[in-house]
């Protein structure tokens, strides 16, 4: 009974997590008017976006670019907002020729470098999502530093596109 029910429960996780990350499989697009951010002097964030949800789904993803024009690496080991009941990195890649998810520990942003969190690769998770996550509206985020900074900004809610 617990592994029939722990399979509905991650077949459940996975449809939700399918409908709001992989709709069509395309980049969306933020249709906001500033799509770069100066976190501080040092981190600017581009083109930052949340996939809006619809009723009773309660996963979604994010995307961004993160700039580190400082001289030593950023290791960011969290995630958080108060939409979402658990902010996690993850990671899509190919496995049997089917693509697969995983939460991965950190990202790393090199000095004088870009890190990309993409659909199909590197991104944000938002689960257990405690609203619905309307278009034309935002999210705080707030990445943590191993060192422990934290870097806020506003990330606008997109809808999904649809071919």
């Amino acid at each position: 009974m617990f592994k029939k029910l722990t399979l509905a429960m991650s077949m459940a996780l996975f449809a939700s997590y399918s409908y709001a990350h992989c709709q069509d499989g395309h980049a969306t697009q933020p249709h906001h008017a500033e799509s770069t951010i100066q976190v501080t002097d040092t981190v600017l964030v581009e083109n930052a976006r949340v996939k809006a949800t619809i009723p009773g789904i309660k996963v979604s993803s994010g995307y961004f670019s993160i700039t580190n024009s400082g001289d030593a690496p950023l290791r960011f080991v969290a995630a958080e907002t108060s939409a979402s009941q658990h902010t996690e990195f993850h990671r899509m890649f190919m496995r049997d020729s089917k693509m697969a998810m995983r939460k991965v520990d950190y990202i790393e942003v090199e000095p004088k470098q870009t890190f990309e969190l993409t659909p199909g690769g590197y991104h944000l998770m938002f689960m257990g999502v405690t609203q619905q996550l309307k278009p034309d509206t935002s999210l705080v985020i707030t990445l943590i530093e191993q060192s422990g900074e934290r870097y806020q900004f506003s990330m606008p809610i997109v809808a999904n596109e649809k071919h």
